[in-house]
């Protein structure tokens, strides 16, 4: 049997998808103000399916409307996180104030009770290297499970670590103040040298 010529688009979308169960005037307006077509669906009482086949057919784009909110696939509560990033970069400037000064290259900031995003004075820890540091974790991995804050502390002052202390400048002040750390957003206000940062082979928990 010989195969029927290509006629056009519109015909082979109709050979495609079977004739459209619902109107025109009572998909696509709800669709574009918002609805999904799990809604539209329930409200003509036809499937989500008959509904997403009638947008294909009548060629509506799925992007035509902007999802915003709880609508959109990567809605998240409405609220931006902090990257590690971020937080990898605070941690350094509160340890290069309290020690009032740049950090040394090598030197890493480890978090007391390994959560990267507590950058309180009091909970960094200064380590000589990154020998150190593994050493530190390894130690602390083979104890029993979960270890409390002054055996941390311990064992990372026998690896040659040093405990901070708050500064006066940063009473009152927590990881959560502002959007750019401790010290503000000028260019250079309290941003730590290159040599202490990502670039600089410079890691920590």
């Amino acid at each position: 049997m010989d195969k029927a010529p290509y006629q056009g688009r519109g015909e082979s979308r109709q050979h495609r998808y079977p004739p459209v169960r619902v109107e025109w005037s009572a998909v696509v307006p709800r669709f574009l103000q918002g609805e999904t077509c799990a809604e539209i669906g329930q409200i003509l009482q036809v499937s989500e399916e008959t509904v997403r086949r009638a947008l294909s057919f009548w060629q509506v784009p799925r992007d035509s409307r902007s999802k915003r909110g709880p609508r959109n696939h990567q809605w998240k509560g409405g609220q931006a996180k902090p990257s590690e990033g971020y937080w990898r970069r605070q941690s350094w400037q509160v340890a290069a104030i309290c020690a009032g000064q740049p950090l040394e290259r090598g030197v890493i900031v480890h978090h007391i009770d390994e959560d990267y995003r507590n950058n309180n004075p009091e909970n960094l820890l200064l380590l000589p290297s990154q020998a150190a540091h593994a050493r530190l974790h390894q130690q602390l991995y083979k104890l029993p499970q979960p270890v409390s804050l002054e055996v941390a502390i311990q064992h990372g002052l026998e690896n040659g670590g040093r405990v901070l202390q708050r500064p006066p400048s940063l009473i009152g002040w927590s990881p959560d103040t502002g959007r750019y750390g401790p010290c503000g957003r000028g260019p250079s206000k309290g941003k730590p040298q290159k040599e202490s940062g990502p670039d600089s082979g410079q890691t920590q928990r």
